[in-house]
C-alpha cells in the first residue's frame, strides 16, 4: 500500500508540474517574444515525450489520459504554426487516439477531445475531403455540447461551438450553398454572444464577435 501510495504522489506530482508548464507556454502573450515560439515548440515536445512514457506505465488514469491529450493537440497546433502540417496532423491524430473514442470518460476528456475534433475540422475544410470534414465536425460539436452548470466551461464551450460553425460556413460554396452559408455564418455569431451573455470575462470575446460579424457582413455583402 505504501508503495502505491508513493507511485501515486509521484504521478501527482510529475502531472502537477508538466501542467503548470503547459499552462505558461498557453499564453498568447509568449508568442510575441523574438524565439519565444522555438523555445516553446521544444518545451512541448519534451512534455510529449513525458506523457508518452506517462500514459505506458498509467494507460488507465484517467488525468494522464486527458492531459497527455491535451499536451499532444498543443504540440500539433505548434507544429502547424511552423507550416509542418504533415507532422502536425500525424501528433493530432496521435491526441485523438490517446483521448480515445466514444464513451464513458471524464467532463475534462470530453472537453480536450471536442477541441482537438475542432482543430482537425478546421484543417480539413481546406482539403477536398468533405467526408473528413463533416466527420470532425460532428464529433467535436457531440463532444463540445456542454450542459454543465458552471458558467464558465459553458462559456468556454460555447465560444468553440461558435468557431465551429464558422468552419461550417467555409465547407459549403457561396455560390450554390449560400442558404447554407449565412445559416452557419448567423449560428457563429449567435453563438458568440449566447458565450458573452454568460458574464464570464474573457479578454477575446470582443474580438471574436467583431470578427463574426465581420465574415458575416462580407458575405451579405
Amino acid at each position: 500500500e505504501t508503495a502505491q501510495q508513493n507511485t501515486r504522489a509521484s504521478l501527482d506530482t510529475s502531472l502537477e508540474a508538466l501542467h503548470s508548464v503547459l499552462v505558461r507556454l498557453g499564453n498568447d502573450q509568449l508568442r510575441a517574444v523574438p524565439q519565444a515560439e522555438r523555445v516553446a515548440h521544444g518545451v512541448l515536445q519534451d512534455a510529449a515525450e513525458l506523457f508518452r512514457e506517462l500514459l505506458q506505465r498509467h494507460p488507465d488514469d484517467e488525468r494522464v489520459r486527458w492531459r497527455g491529450g491535451r499536451a499532444l493537440h498543443a504540440l500539433a497546433m505548434s507544429y502547424e504554426r511552423q507550416g509542418q502540417m504533415g507532422k502536425a496532423k500525424e501528433v493530432l491524430h496521435e491526441a485523438l487516439a490517446v483521448l480515445g473514442p466514444d464513451g464513458p470518460c471524464s467532463p475534462a476528456r470530453r472537453n480536450i477531445r471536442g477541441h482537438a475534433w475542432k482543430t482537425l475540422a478546421s484543417w480539413l475544410v481546406h482539403e477536398d475531403d468533405p467526408a473528413a470534414t463533416q466527420h470532425a465536425i460532428e464529433r467535436a460539436e457531440a463532444d463540445l455540447a456542454d450542459d454543465s452548470p458552471d458558467p464558465a466551461r459553458r462559456a468556454e464551450a460555447l465560444r468553440a461551438l461558435s468557431d465551429l460553425s464558422s468552419t461550417r460556413s467555409l465547407a459549403f460554396d457561396e455560390r450554390t450553398d449560400a442558404a447554407d452559408v449565412e445559416l452557419h455564418l448567423r449560428q457563429a455569431v449567435e453563438r458568440q454572444r449566447a458565450c458573452m451573455a454568460l458574464g464570464v470575462a474573457d479578454e477575446k470575446d470582443p474580438m471574436l464577435l467583431v470578427m463574426r460579424l465581420t465574415n458575416l457582413g462580407k458575405f451579405l455583402q
